[in-house]
């Protein structure tokens, strides 16, 4: 895989200049200096949501961090996001290191076995913990999702400060909804403390990175490089806004997903992030076509996208917030900045939550004038989810395209060139060990699970052609696959797979539409040999039957 340049308009050179212009005139920083790390995690955020992807919602800041670095567009997370978050904060595959399923996978009866304990476990050592050892002030605010349990939370796993929600998502206000009934609200802990009350204007994405300016002053104080962890959960569902920001997208999504998709695809092919000629992934048999749909349904789908948009569209402002407050401090020149997505945008149907069905009318308020506000409580759906992850196949959950290749971006103009997009295979697994390498830190001790990432450094600032890995696999709720290099191999329950493995040459079929493993069955061996390696090596075995939640209605 080659390095390519990224075209982007003057509108994100105006962003890259007024957020970045002092780091690309600063002198180069010595190889020993060790770099503060902003690491920024968007939930359930699409590949094609951002504006440097050709995406229709404003991305200006994230678009300069993309045109000040580089983007990874063979980035792969876990199809969740605790998996993937395990991942990232240890560098070891969730299947060892405690999230090998989802912590609210009940029918898994993998659950509470070992590697799937459903928190962090013992065998793995957090990045925070080596980054504080090796100097520097660490933090995190916004969402863990690693266990709420006493031993589990941030402060035990090397976090000097935190502000952290437990579970997987709640209420983007301050009145804290669960996302389930059985919730009783969201659980927020500061520094080890139960936070009993949000305060009255509390939206996540502002209070987020509120707490996060306070932990890096901290850490300028203390005179430390900071490590800060920012764990947004926009744009999660329930969708919500601020009221200021209700309006931005009104009446751009009324002609409905089937042409946002066209839209993004075409987008994406200007760009050459994917062939002009490839297919894109067929709809689901169970998603409704726009144009079935009476007028009433159509408003309230149209709403919920532009309330998506709109909380994107805010989070992204509030990084720019976090970068214009570093740059004016003079911290970003010696900043190292990733930013990427848990895995794909959510297509699943939420109302098949358990109760969800009567739970949602007898607690919110989703009438089309309240959907946004507080007390509402919607999703994006399949239809719009196809159209955010397009023209990759599926969503969330899931192990096609759609599900774990998510966008990443890195950025540190005095080490990392500039304006490039690099096309190799790369993985969330793979940034603790590239962490480790640019802070001079430590791998975990032989009482640890070793490292299953690779640095990425070398590739990054260009003195290696290629990626370090060139194999990926994964599992979650049964659903499996492997990459190796073009090459992917696949297995779906049906509906939505054929319930054996499938095979597609990534290069010329990103969207895996035309299944090859009867024109090549000896690649096909190959692979699926590979696969279980990679299984048994991680010790686990498949569920008995499919786990995952929010499945068409039958």
């Amino acid at each position: 895989m080659h390095k390519t340049m990224i075209g982007f308009t003057l509108g994100v050179a105006g962003v890259l200049l007024g957020v970045c212009a002092h780091s690309a005139v600063v002198t180069t920083p010595p190889d020993t200096a060790q770099p503060n790390i902003l690491l920024i995690v968007l939930d359930d955020l699409g590949y094609s949501d951002l504006g440097f992807n050709g995406s229709e919602i404003r991305t200006p800041h994230i678009d300069g961090l993309a045109a000040s670095g580089v983007f990874l567009s063979n980035f792969y997370a876990s199809a969740t996001c605790s998996p993937t978050r395990a991942a990232l904060m240890t560098g070891v595959d969730p299947h060892t290191a405690g999230l090998g399923t989802m912590a609210a996978a009940r029918a898994d009866e993998r659950l509470g076995s070992p590697g799937f304990e459903g928190y962090l476990n013992d065998r793995v050592m957090p990045i925070a913990q080596l980054l504080r050892d090796a100097g520097y002030h660490t933090s995190i605010a916004g969402k863990w999702h690693l266990g709420a349990a006493d031993g589990q939370r941030p402060e035990s796993k090397g976090f000097d400060r935190s502000f952290a929600l437990m579970g997987g998502g709640a209420s983007h206000f301050a009145d804290a909804s669960g996302l389930v009934v059985f919730e009783r609200g969201a659980d927020y802990f500061e520094d080890g403390v139960a936070v009993d009350e949000l305060p009255a204007d509390f939206y996540s994405s502002t209070f987020y990175t509120n707490r996060a300016l306070d932990y890096i002053g901290a850490a300028q104080r203390a005179r430390k490089p900071f490590f800060s962890y920012v764990a947004y959960t926009a744009p999660h569902w329930p969708l919500q806004v601020p009221d200021a920001d209700l309006d931005l997208y009104a009446g751009v999504y009324d002609e409905g997903y089937e042409v946002l998709l066209h839209h993004r695809v075409a987008a994406m092919r200007r760009r050459g992030l994917v062939p002009l000629d490839s297919g894109v992934a067929p709809a689901p048999a169970h998603l409704q076509p726009w144009a079935g749909m009476n007028a009433q349904e159509r408003a309230e789908h149209s709403r919920e996208m532009e309330i998506y948009a709109a909380m994107i569209e805010r989070v992204d402002r509030e990084i720019g917030r976090l970068l214009a407050a570093l740059e004016r401090d003079g911290e970003l020149r010696n900043t190292l900045v990733i930013l990427l997505s848990d895995n794909g945008p959510e297509g699943n149907d939420i109302g098949q939550l358990p109760m969800n069905r009567l739970w949602i009318p007898l607690a919110f308020d989703n009438d089309l004038d309240n959907i946004g506000r507080v007390k509402s409580y919607t999703w994006t759906g399949p239809g719009w989810a196809l159209a955010s992850s397009g023209p990759f196949r599926l969503y969330k959950t899931f192990a096609s395209e759609g599900g774990i290749r998510v966008p990443a971006v890195v950025s540190w103009p005095a080490r990392i060139p500039a304006q490039r997009r690099l096309d190799g295979i790369a993985s969330v697994t793979d940034l603790v060990a590239t962490l480790l390498d640019y802070a001079g830190a430590e791998s975990p001790g032989p009482e640890f699970a070793p490292l299953d990432g690779q640095s990425l450094r070398g590739y990054l600032e260009g003195s290696t052609q290629a990626s370090p890995r060139t194999t990926y696999a994964s599992e979650l709720f049964g659903r499996h696959s492997i990459r190796m290099g073009a090459w992917k191999a696949l297995w779906l329950y049906p509906p939505f797979g054929s319930g054996d493995w499938q095979l597609y040459n990534l290069d010329e079929d990103p969207g895996e539409t035309h299944d090859l493993a009867v024109q090549q069955p000896a690649r096909l061996k190959t692979m699926v040999a590979a696969w279980e390696t990679w299984r048994k090596q991680q010790g686990f075995t498949l569920p008995s039957q499919e786990i995952a939640y929010g499945l068409p209605a039958k």
